[in-house]
């Protein structure tokens, strides 16, 4: 549940980063100014909507595939608990040791990465739930503040690129009206590209 909904979340911020892009920009050559706020090439479509985006099955797959990825990448701790196999079919795996990677919903299996002897090739495998107990406490490694989205021709010919940081995706969980945040979230980016603007111009 926690997945899915962050997910969603982490999916409504690139959408809405995504179409400020399609925006043509002040000073010139349109997209948008990099760095946080992203780079994705892709001034001077500001006609597109959200509805639009929305509407296209194939770049929304894309852009929740990589969302779907950045979350994994930045609540790894809360998903990569070690487990053990029990009630395999094949007795060499009955047992073994290994640790959850992330949830598939298509095979509804969990994939694992199973631990391995040193220098061994990484060993992974979808599992049914019933086929896993929790060893132990969730990985007590971090994952990265922040992560960087990219999708290559997501839609109208434009690629996207946007970088994300945790404390973002927290905030947009905690706000009471998520909309008005994330319209708040792009008009700082919009400003912080502006400065960018500025200063490159007086450089």
């Amino acid at each position: 549940e926690h997945e899915i909904r962050h997910t969603e979340l982490l999916v409504q911020l690139c959408v809405a980063e995504f179409l400020r892009q399609l925006k043509p920009r002040g000073g010139g050559k349109g997209g948008a100014a990099g760095g946080a706020g992203g780079a994705g090439g892709a001034g001077g479509k500001g006609g597109e909507t959200e509805h639009g985006l929305r509407a296209n099955q194939r770049a929304m797959n894309r852009l929740y595939a990589c969302c779907q990825d950045a979350y994994r990448r930045l609540y790894q701790q809360r998903i990569c608990k070690p487990v053990t196999l029990v009630g395999m079919k094949a007795a060499d795996l009955e047992g073994r040791a290994g640790t959850i990677r992330c949830w598939d919903e298509e095979r509804e299996k969990y994939l694992v990465k199973l631990e391995t002897k040193k220098g061994d090739k990484e060993m992974l495998m979808f599992v049914r739930t019933c086929n896993l107990e929790v060893s132990g406490k969730s990985n007590p490694k971090k994952g990265p503040s922040k992560v960087v989205l990219k999708v290559e021709t997501l839609y109208a010919d434009a690629d996207f690129h946007m970088v994300v940081e945790h404390e973002e995706v927290e905030a947009l969980a905690a706000a009471a009206d998520k909309k008005k945040h994330v319209e708040e979230v792009m008009k700082r980016r919009d400003a912080e590209d502006e400065e960018r603007r500025k200063k490159a111009e007086k450089e």
